[in-house]
Parts: C-alpha cells; sequence; structure tokens
C-alpha cells in the first residue's frame, strides 16, 4: 500500500510504469497544477500529494482491467482520474472521457494534446448518450467513475450500459458498505470488493452486471 507521502518515483515504481508512460504522467501533474490556478480541478489541499492521492488512484484500477477490454468510459472525468491517467499508461483500446463542464473539457483536451494521451473527450453528460454510439464495435466496455455519485445513481446512469453487457470499476470511500447495502436494496448485483492501494480505507467495486429488479425503482 502506497502511503500519502509516495512521491512520483515510488508510484511509477509501485504500479511499474514504463518510462515513457510515467513521463506522460509527469506532463499530466505539471498541466494539472497549473490549471487548478484557474479551475477547480482536485481539492486544493491533496495538490502537494497529487501523485500518491491522485495519480496513484487512477492507477491502480490497470491491474483490474480485464486484458480483452477495448472500451473504457470514464463518467464525470474531471480532473482525469482515472480515464485519463489510465490512458498514458494503457495504449490499446478505446478511452472515452465523459465530462459536462466546458471548462474540465478544455484542461482535459488541452492535457491530451500537450502531453501525447490518446484519449476522446466527449462534452456531454452521462444520461444523454447513448452507448451504443460510443463504443461502437466494441467487444468489452468497462465503466469508470471517481467521486462522481452514490453507487446507486451510479447504477441508474450506467443500467443502458450494463443492458449491453459492460461491466464497472468505481472508486468508492471507506463508507462503500452503507452505499452498497442501499443499492442491494433496489439492484441485483454480481460484485468484488477490491481494497484500495491508497491509504484511506477506500475499495474499488468491480460491478460485473446490474440488475434493477422489477418491484422497485431507485
Amino acid at each position: 500500500m502506497l502511503s500519502s507521502d509516495s512521491d512520483a518515483d515510488a508510484v511509477c515504481r509501485h504500479f511499474d510504469v514504463s518510462r515513457e508512460s510515467c513521463a506522460r504522467l509527469h506532463c499530466y501533474v505539471s498541466e494539472l497544477k497549473k490549471w487548478q490556478r484557474r479551475i477547480n480541478l482536485v481539492g486544493p489541499g491533496t495538490l502537494d500529494r497529487v501523485w500518491a492521492r491522485h495519480v496513484a488512484d487512477g492507477l491502480q484500477v490497470i491491474p483490474h482491467l480485464p486484458r480483452d477490454a477495448d472500451c473504457l468510459v470514464d463518467f464525470g472525468s474531471g480532473s482525469g482520474v482515472p480515464g485519463l491517467v489510465v490512458a498514458a499508461v494503457v495504449n490499446s483500446g478505446r478511452v472515452v472521457l465523459v465530462e459536462s463542464s466546458s471548462k474540465k473539457v478544455a484542461f482535459l483536451r488541452h492535457v491530451a494534446r500537450t502531453c501525447g494521451i490518446r484519449v476522446e473527450v466527449r462534452q456531454a453528460r452521462v444520461e444523454a448518450l447513448d452507448p451504443a454510439t460510443v463504443c461502437t464495435g466494441a467487444k468489452r466496455i468497462v465503466l469508470l467513475a471517481r467521486a462522481l455519485a452514490p453507487l446507486t445513481r451510479l447504477l441508474t446512469l450506467a443500467a443502458p450500459w450494463f443492458a449491453m453487457g459492460a461491466e464497472a470499476l468505481w472508486h468508492k470511500g471507506q463508507d462503500f458498505d452503507k452505499e452498497l447495502k442501499e443499492a442491494t436494496r433496489y439492484w441485483d448485483l454480481d460484485v468484488d470488493i477490491l481494497p484500495s492501494e491508497i491509504e484511506g480505507g477506500g475499495v474499488l467495486l468491480h460491478v460485473r452486471s446490474a440488475k434493477r429488479r422489477a418491484q422497485t425503482q431507485a
């Protein structure tokens, strides 16, 4: 597990990130700090721990991605964690960043161009997207999200995606058990709870399938 004071070298070593990918992550961090002066991308109190708190949080998704995943969709990408960070390291398949804020979209597109990270950025609300047109031809879709919404809301947003066979890797904080208990009142879930690599007691929820119970609404 990485400590809160882990630096860039420690994070890149821990996740076995190549020199080229680590250089892209350094570029991302540099741009994040510049843009943070103008728009709120991450909590100001976490900026001095950006590698341990944010970059590592994105990278920890990668070991759990299915090898044949060919379209990753990051709901509410915001600062680029996890989607942009993952794309800086994983160069196969499509990575689609979905963000409704025009300022954050500008940031994501700027970083992608400046740092040479191959992503597609869509300015849209998640619920307005047609999954069939976002990952056209994809055989295995994985949904990503961090600090976007409670689990019941995420499941509602992702329902059309699950209906076409997608799965999800979602960051959740230390109170994830309460969210999971609430969600299972309305949803039948096949979910794995993966301990976080980051200090703080959070988890990754690997939702393999989700089906809303017919008699309830959430």
